[in-house]
């Protein structure tokens, strides 16, 4: 055999056989990697993935109550996908306390109200209904020592996620499932003493403990959760638009899952998500009602009558993996759906995006999940919810962290919360 075939081989069977453990479920592990220390600074380069914890990954010191975190004890790590790597990872940043570490910061607090945002106590506020009633959250299970990440090494602005410390000798996720990417980005951990929830108990208590990076590989099954600063529901209901950063494309599909609402009995076109450029230039789903059918439609062509009842939760499928199929509960209601003309305008939910303004009235429908695929990879998951902060309701897109809600006008409704 030709030396040239016979490498080729030997290189298309490991790539067969790694393609393989990733898809049998696969730990990953040989894309993270224990840190290593050289010089004193301390650097994990893995097969794919750069991790750098600058001086140290240790976060060692005695906490003084403080009112908010930026008096805390504190560590940085930065992350990214090395240039060696096609790919996207997922990262989980953790916190760490070493043995040995007083239990008294794991002690409950008394109840007491909070800014649901920072964690920072609001103490003029003294009973749950004076609390709540000012926006904040009345917590009784809340813990003295807390945490917050931010993407900022002042600590300023509104954090990418908050929490309590809760646990000693064991790794506790602060920031779970974020994507990692080429572009470096950097993370700073703030670990505070609340001091309106502290006394002298508390005084000259210090921590011993290290914050930890893992990466793994993206893939189209990989998990990914909300921040706690909000709350998953059942669904939204819209009256008022999304304006999303999705722009359609013709190697992009979308899945959704929703309970139909009322639309008028005539022919005008009722949007339930959409982009183009001019009226028949882009992507438009919609339905109108014909002889009491639901008739559905993408872009400006109707494919067929649907009995479609308002009390079914119903699944669509619109050139999902690239299989240029339209599908409502499985089953394929038209094939070889016409390729999108170019749109450059970011999808609408609840109504369609026409040239950069709003146009056709929106499908009043409940809205359960909403992904984008790109290929075989979801770019975008979209999860119904609100911000605990201010109880606004919109779409969180757990992939790319960013939380989409009304544009003006109207609101929306929510459904009951998920665990």
């Amino acid at each position: 055999m030709d030396n040239k075939i016979r490498n080729k081989n030997i290189f298309l069977a490991i790539v067969v056989l790694l393609v393989g453990f990733l898809l049998a479920g696969g730990t990953y592990a040989y894309l993270t990697r224990t840190v290593n220390v050289t010089n004193g600074n301390i650097n994990a380069v893995t097969t794919c993935f750069d991790i750098d914890y600058m001086d140290t990954n240790q976060i060692t010191g005695t906490l003084f109550p403080s009112a908010n975190p930026s008096k805390g004890l504190s560590g940085m790590v930065s992350l990214k996908v090395n240039s060696s790597c096609d790919l996207n990872g997922i990262g989980t940043i953790y916190i760490h306390a070493n043995s040995g570490t007083s239990t008294k910061f794991t002690t409950t607090a008394i109840a007491h109200c909070e800014n649901p945002v920072t964690l920072e106590s609001l103490p003029t506020y003294v009973n749950s209904n004076t609390c709540t009633s000012n926006n904040g959250i009345w917590v009784t299970n809340g813990k003295p020592l807390k945490y917050a990440i931010f993407d900022n090494s002042a600590g300023s602005g509104n954090p990418l996620d908050v929490g309590y410390f809760s646990s000693i000798g064991n790794d506790i996720a602060v920031y779970r499932t974020f994507m990692v990417t080429s572009t470096q980005v950097n993370y700073y951990l703030f670990l505070w003493l609340d001091g309106y929830l502290t006394d002298n108990t508390y005084t000259n208590l210090s921590f011993n403990g290290y914050i930890s990076v893992s990466a793994i590989q993206d893939n189209p099954n990989s998990t990914f959760y909300l921040p706690n600063l909000y709350q998953r529901v059942e669904y939204i209901k819209g009256d008022s638009r999304i304006i999303t950063e999705i722009v359609p494309a013709n190697n992009r599909g979308i899945y959704a899952r929703i309970k139909n609402g009322s639309v008028s009995s005539d022919s005008i076109p009722y949007v339930y998500f959409g982009s183009s450029n001019s009226y028949m230039n882009g992507l438009r789903f919609y339905t109108v009602m014909k002889n009491g059918n639901f008739l559905f439609g993408w872009n400006d062509n109707e494919y067929g009558s649907i009995a479609q009842n308002t009390t079914d939760i119903n699944t669509i499928k619109l050139n999902y993996l690239n299989n240029r199929n339209l599908e409502f509960n499985d089953q394929i209601i038209a094939t070889n759906i016409p390729n999108l003309a170019t749109t450059t305008f970011p999808l609408h939910i609840f109504g369609l995006n026409r040239g950069g303004s709003s146009a056709n009235p929106s499908v009043l429908y409940e809205l359960y999940e909403f992904k984008v695929s790109e290929k075989n990879n979801v770019i975008a998951d979209l999860v119904p919810c609100y911000r605990k902060g201010d109880n606004i309701v919109g779409l969180y897109d757990i992939r790319n962290r960013i939380f989409y809600t009304k544009t003006s006008g109207d609101s929306f409704t929510k459904g009951p919360d998920v665990n």
